[in-house]
């Protein structure tokens, strides 16, 4: 049995991982700086600590998991968000005290901007889209403007993306040399996710989704399993190439002609996790056991149900597509009210009226609202 202390429980993605290492028969605690996380309530935690928010007060969150680690014998951290980066960053101070499952900063940085990773991520028969970095204004063809997407090199769940944009729309981004923006010729095909357990270079467990329902172009709440052999095939090389140590995601898109191309990485705990029922061996990947066989992810669909009726619901019904979403619907299973620890399933409600406050004041959206005091955009970031 083992004591182990997870960061970023406000995701689903965490709850689910705490689920797996409870079943397991390990102790969970959940380190977090929001008051009201997804994973609150949860049978699976049994302790949920209040940390401060790592974005503004790093040092003093660094400070507090060791505390956290000291004070109930913490055999493993596993941070789990873009918190990740202030854990990495004072790695050599953490893993004084504890095991921690992440890379270092300097690895994680590089895969984490969008446009280093364009530079480096084509591997094998698998491409990246042409990039151009842009600094100004002045960066900026608008004549290819249709046929390109434009994002900020620090972002996530695609929240600030422009695909094909009109020249009003590209008119309000404002790129700099501190918040630079990259442009990528525009593929379009099948998107494909991914999710991956690494030790030292190799691939431990490894799930490919396709997120068929999602918000608009944003992060999906409906995910499709599928089997892709290059893509995995792919990962293995990459994680092998990088020697990685963490949590890892790849964003794909295949075109018509079959073409791979990888659009971005995510180098932290992704959805993919979700396609891992409990008892399928996915902590045995994480705790490093060699003898562990490689655990499967299922065939089932899984689903973030709330998401599903609040917004996929409305979307089906405007697209005229309700009875496909109903069938979609009825073959997933919900991440987050599960038999034996429903109580997360009514939490999220509340921490979802928590994020509509956070961004009504803050004047953002309520998916910025959710991540703002964990985000990291490439500021310079001190020692320990």
């Amino acid at each position: 049995m083992k004591r182990i202390l997870l960061t970023g429980g406000r995701a689903p993605a965490t709850l689910d991982l705490a689920r797996h290492f409870h079943n397991a028969g390990h102790v969970v605690f959940v380190a977090e700086s929001v008051r009201y996380p997804i994973c609150r309530g949860s049978r699976s935690i049994k302790e949920l600590i209040m940390v401060p928010p790592p974005r503004t007060e790093h040092r003093a969150f660094t400070q507090a998991l060791c505390r956290i680690v000291k004070e109930n014998q913490i055999d493993l951290l596993v941070p789990t968000c873009e918190e990740v980066f202030y854990v990495s960053r004072h790695l050599d101070h953490l893993r004084k005290h504890v095991q921690v499952f992440c890379a270092e900063f300097q690895t994680l940085e590089a895969l984490h901007n969008k446009w280093s990773f364009s530079q480096t991520g084509a591997m094998s028969t698998v491409r990246t889209p042409k990039t151009d970095l842009i600094r100004s204004m002045n960066d900026i063809d608008q004549s290819v403007a249709d046929r390109s997407v434009y994002k900020p090199v620090y972002s996530r769940f695609a929240s600030k993306t422009l695909i094909s944009p009109t020249d009003k729309k590209l008119e309000r981004i404002t790129p700099s040399d501190g918040f630079p923006w990259i442009r990528q010729d525009r593929i379009e095909g099948n998107e494909f996710c991914t999710f991956s357990v690494v030790q030292e270079g190799t691939m431990k467990a490894f799930s490919c989704y396709r997120p068929t329902h999602r918000a608009g172009q944003s992060s999906g709440f409906y995910f499709e399993p599928v089997q892709h052999p290059d893509i995995e095939n792919y990962v293995k090389e990459f994680v092998a190439h990088h020697n990685f140590t963490g949590h890892i995601g790849f964003d794909f898109i295949e075109d018509q002609d079959g073409q791979l191309y990888v659009l971005e990485c995510n180098p932290r705990l992704t959805s993919g996790v979700h396609l891992y029922g409990l008892g399928s061996g996915l902590t045995g990947a994480l705790l490093g056991d060699a003898d562990a066989p490689a655990p499967k992810p299922n065939t089932q669909p899984s689903m973030l149900a709330l998401a599903m009726v609040l917004i996929g619901l409305p979307q089906a019904a405007v697209s005229l597509s309700l009875r496909k979403m109903l069938s979609d619907f009825g073959r997933a299973s919900d991440v987050v009210s599960r038999p034996g620890d429903r109580y997360p399933g009514t939490g999220q409600i509340i921490s979802l009226g928590y994020y509509l406050m956070r961004s009504l004041a803050l004047g953002i959206s309520p998916m910025d609202a959710s991540t703002r005091d964990i985000e990291w955009d490439g500021e310079v970031l001190d020692d320990y």
